[in-house]
């Protein structure tokens, strides 16, 4: 593959972003969270650079007027304008780094934005509830009960937001290329099924 992008979902709790930093590591290719700009992990940041090249990316959409091709579109009424806008520009912003740059990109209804991408790979990461409870209470220094409803209401979002921006579910295994459980494989063994998925592909091409 020329360019390629990996898109990670992930269950509230189930360790996808480290799973998406360990590949980012791996690889040495940046990584985009719902910022749409950090830096690989282990690297130094430059504060200054990034926010240079967060402006680049951001204006080469003020030209279009419709960044994002995408169906369906969120009905009129049903939510503010400027987040409307903030959704296409993200998504555009997503379709010019996978024509330009390999990447892997957290979120952001990613997968579907990449859906007709002949280089994308579409992985979902998910655990058991009890892994997940027991992640965040930890992650965030929290009760397991805390974390319960923590873990309920982002999995709520996040599938919400799928579904108004794409129509479709956001747990469907076939939006998906892998779809791997951090329950009975650990990070770092997700990280590789990712890697060696990525080296098939290249081999098919």
């Amino acid at each position: 593959m020329k360019n390629y992008v990996i898109t990670i979902s992930r269950l509230c709790g189930s360790g996808g972003s480290t799973v998406a930093r360990l590949l980012a590591q791996k690889l040495q290719i940046p990584l985009y969270d719902r910022h749409l700009l950090s830096e690989p992990e282990g690297e130094e940041k430059d504060t200054q650079q990034s926010a240079i090249t967060a402006e680049n990316a951001a204006s080469l959409f003020h030209a279009s007027e419709s960044i994002y091709a995408g169906n369906p579109l969120p009905p009129e009424g049903s939510e503010p304008t400027t987040n409307r806008a903030l959704f296409q520009k993200q998504a555009g912003i997503i379709r010019t780094l996978a024509d330009t740059t390999s990447c892997i990109v957290i979120g952001r209804c990613a997968d579907f934005v990449l859906r007709d991408h002949p280089n994308v790979i579409r992985v979902f990461i998910t655990s058991d509830e009890k892994s997940c409870i027991a992640h965040e209470a930890e992650r965030v220094g929290i009760s397991k009960r805390e974390a319960r409803s923590l873990v309920e209401k982002h999995n709520h979002e996040r599938a919400e937001y799928y579904r108004y921006y794409t129509g479709q579910d956001w747990s469907y295994a076939q939006n998906y290329d892998l779809c791997l459980n951090t329950a009975t494989l650990s990070y770092e063994g997700c990280a590789q099924m990712v890697l060696e998925y990525l080296k098939l592909r290249q081999k098919t091409e």
